[in-house]
């Protein structure tokens, strides 16, 4: 019984963060209209900061706000570094 539920939280925890990850892919799409292939890196990057805050002992909750504040960061200096000047210029996607 407790493999069975333990098989059923890790599908969820699973599923939670694929649906994050799309929602987060197609709302950057819908927004910008640029197809982001690297919004995976920009996920693991924030996972990987909040892991760092969390092995530094700074609390579970504190660590997710700055890795969302890292994430949020990352994607827009990737749009206007990266994906702006092809706008600018006309380049299609």
């Amino acid at each position: 019984m407790s493999l069975l539920l333990a098989s059923v939280g890790f599908g969820l925890i699973t599923a939670s963060v694929l649906a994050i990850a799309s929602v987060g892919f197609t709302l950057q799409f819908g927004v910008t209209d640029v197809l982001n292939l690297a919004f995976g890196a920009v996920m693991i990057f924030s996972a990987f900061v909040a892991y760092l805050m969390n092995t530094n002992g700074v609390p579970v909750w504190i660590g997710l706000l700055v890795a969302m504040a890292a994430g949020s960061l990352l994607s827009v200096l990737l749009n206007s570094g990266v994906y702006s000047p092809f706008q600018r210029r006309g380049a299609s996607g």
